[in-house]
């Protein structure tokens, strides 16, 4: 998930979020006005992509500073659909970009606020694992934050009261899951998924 929104999953594992929570803090809530202007937008807007709530407020969502061009015209699409077929509800996975400059993909949904109304809601969550569907344990977690300060395998195993074969053999693990060759490319990996 690069580094938009990291410091929440980080915070989400730490604290052992559900997945439900996860979602939610992952959210970001917008109301448009019937010319498709965003009129409000929740605070995590900041948290999540880095971009102010004024930044965005008054602009389109295909004008937005987290507009991706390369998205746009689908997003143009998807949306003059749902207004001329009278589609109450569209969803659809797409992607935006941090304030950093990584793009990252978000699932959207788009209603009508009330109805016969032309405002809309739009939530957009940004996809990051979640508790029950991260790639590693919580103890292959804190190896892996071990891991990222530089611990040996002996430092590992003393601080977390295991066998070195215990250590090794969770490192392993990390590596598969991850992808991973390396000590290093895992640490790296797991910076880009948040759990760093």
């Amino acid at each position: 998930m690069s580094n938009c929104g990291a410091p929440i999953v980080r915070r989400l594992v730490d604290e052992g979020a559900d997945s439900a929570r996860a979602r939610t803090a992952l959210t970001m809530v917008a109301d448009l006005d019937d010319r498709g202007a965003i009129v409000s937008v929740t605070e995590n807007v900041e948290t999540l992509l880095g971009f102010a709530p004024a930044e965005v407020l008054g602009k389109t969502p295909f004008e937005a500073p987290f507009a991706v061009a390369e998205e746009v015209n689908g997003w143009r699409r998807a949306y003059d659909d749902k207004r001329e077929l009278g589609v109450p509800v569209a969803v659809y996975r797409t992607r935006v970009r941090c304030r950093a400059g990584h793009v990252v993909p978000v699932e959207v949904v788009s209603m009508p606020i009330a109805e016969g109304e032309r405002r809309t809601r739009v939530a957009s969550r940004v996809l990051a694992p979640h508790l029950d569907e991260l790639p590693l344990t919580g103890r292959q977690i804190e190896i892996l934050r071990l891991l990222a300060a530089t611990r040996s395998t002996r430092e590992i195993a003393n601080a977390l009261y295991l066998s070195e074969a215990t250590v090794r053999n969770h490192v392993g693990a990390i590596l598969q899951r991850l992808g991973a060759r390396t000590r290093l490319e895992a640490v790296v990996e797991g910076m880009r998924l948040g759990l760093l």
